[in-house]
């Protein structure tokens, strides 16, 4: 996963084809504090985006997260497992 700041963009990259999901969970802290999910459908060695708008000076942390799309909904926000690794930074 990668953070641009400017223009507030989120990458997200699958790097291996084992036919898990790779995702990053984020959390907005701050006037209306929000949390989601962006994944990448798209497969092994190609890169997602999304570009999350957001409201400048909130604190933001970004997990990275996986979801075995063979055996999960990974619609379902429950079936994502959110995994150590994690960026900490001001929108």
């Amino acid at each position: 996963m990668r953070w641009v700041a400017g223009g507030d963009r989120l990458y997200v990259k699958d790097t291996a084809a084992d036919g898990k999901r790779v995702g990053a969970w984020f959390i907005i802290v701050g006037s209306g504090s929000v949390d989601g999910i962006c994944y990448s459908t798209l497969g092994s060695g190609k890169a997602g985006l999304c570009d999350l708008e957001l409201t400048e000076g909130r604190s933001l942390t970004i997990f990275l997260a996986t979801c075995d799309a063979d055996t999960a909904n990974c619609n379902d926000d429950n079936q994502w497992k959110v995994l150590p690794s994690y960026i900490e930074t001001t929108t």
